[in-house]
């Protein structure tokens, strides 16, 4: 099965590129937020499924935005 990446232009400080969204790659559920599994000492997370994170906007934007580190 072939995956086509669709490029769009990312806007400045919103979900689309904070570190805390949670989305997987193909579905088409969108984005959720995640801030609350981060903010977990990394032992202490586990995984759930995404219905349990709010549902966000990729264009929305919260005072807890944090940018992705650049690859």
């Amino acid at each position: 099965m072939t995956q086509t990446l669709k490029i769009q232009p990312v806007a400045k400080s919103s979900c689309r590129n904070c570190l805390y969204a949670l989305s997987v790659e193909g579905n088409s559920d969108g984005m959720h937020c995640g801030i609350d599994y981060y903010r977990l000492p990394p032992v202490s997370r586990h995984v759930q499924p995404l219905k349990n994170y709010p549902k966000v906007v990729p264009t929305s934007c919260c005072d807890e935005w944090k940018s992705k580190p650049a690859e």
